[in-house]
């Protein structure tokens, strides 16, 4: 056993800021900001287009446990999406290969029992594995506490994304168009669903349905 191993995760995690080292490293210090990447929610090109650089999927709570001081006073802010629409964009982004070697080992363990949408829903999806990858997590898991109290001072919506940016811009002092990638093509998420298949993601993802104020949409 490492010494390390001995040291609680609260303890590790404020040795890590001290030194410079933790989650506020990456960019949250340069610009006093928090930003939580939900999963496949814009927040690639938020982060690029803000801050130049790629972001982490890094929940409100570990930022709170580096340094609670900082987590008060920093600009707190993230996105959210549709659930409906968010896990069809999840599903063609894995079987594209994802963002990384660990995105691509996960769908090539995993996808090929489900070559179609319709059977990964039916067959895969659950309260339990979408716990298994990042990028099936329940939104309210980033940014809410457990009693579904949103920890953030801002949250967007990708449907009103430009309106939405250009707050969290104009607060940071940001004059930058928003940088939009790794944008699919794709029909309205509701030419994937079935009633059935509907009625499986709003049991799955309701907390978020009920927390966000979502509900399933037919293009106009």
């Amino acid at each position: 056993m490492e010494l390390s191993d001995l040291i609680p995760v609260t303890l590790r995690s404020r040795i890590a800021d001290w030194r410079g080292r933790g989650v506020y490293s990456h960019y949250a210090d340069a610009y006093q900001c928090i930003f939580i990447h939900v999963p496949k929610a814009a927040g690639s090109s938020i982060a690029l287009t803000l801050f130049g650089q790629k972001s982490r999927h890094i929940p409100w709570f570990e930022y709170y446990r580096a340094n609670p001081g900082k987590f008060r006073r920093y600009f707190k802010f993230s996105f959210v999406r549709n659930p409906w629409d968010r896990l069809v964009s999840t599903y063609f982004f894995l079987q594209r290969g994802g963002m990384n070697p660990q995105d691509a080992a996960w769908a090539a363990a995993n996808l090929p029992a489900y070559p179609t949408f319709e059977r990964f829903v039916l067959e895969w999806l659950d309260e339990d594995s979408i716990h298994t990858w990042v990028h099936f997590r329940p939104q309210h898991y980033f940014i809410c506490n457990e009693a579904g109290a949103v920890q953030m001072d801002f949250v967007g919506h990708m449907e009103n994304i430009e309106t939405d940016f250009a707050y969290v811009a104009a607060r940071l002092g940001c004059t930058r168009k928003l940088e939009k990638v790794n944008v699919g093509e794709r029909q309205h998420y509701s030419c994937y669903y079935s009633d059935e298949l509907r009625e499986k993601v709003a049991h799955v993802y309701a907390r978020d349905i009920e927390l966000f104020g979502y509900r399933f949409e037919q293009p106009a």
